[in-house]
């Protein structure tokens, strides 16, 4: 994928989203720092679409291999990067929802 283009989608927002992305659901999760390292690696090949849930327990990895792809120079900013994250079923109640997406907000 490197040096390719990946094809795009344009969203209603106006914003751009590459149609081939990166699933990060994960049996037997390894550590934060291995799955960031394992993202930094996905985007120095070439992704820039990661699909992630909560339930997964990738988003903080997602951001720690953002935040590392933009110190090590691979992209300039998060805005160069889609995400797509879900809450889990047990969130979507309407006490529970916002805290939910603003706790994944946080982490990527």
């Amino acid at each position: 994928m490197a040096g390719k283009k990946i094809p795009h989608v344009l969203l209603n927002s106006g914003h751009k989203m590459p149609v081939i992305g990166m699933g990060t659901s994960v049996e037997n999760r390894p550590s934060n720092e291995t799955l960031a390292s394992i993202y930094v690696e996905a985007i120095e090949v070439g992704y820039r679409h990661f699909d992630t849930a909560a339930v997964y327990g990738t988003e903080e990895a997602i951001g720690l291999a953002v935040a590392n792809a933009i110190e090590k120079g691979l992209i300039k900013s998060r805005d160069e990067v889609f995400i797509t994250s879900k809450p889990w079923n047990t969130d979507a109640r309407r006490d529970l929802i916002v805290p939910a997406l603003k706790t994944t907000l946080k982490y990527i």
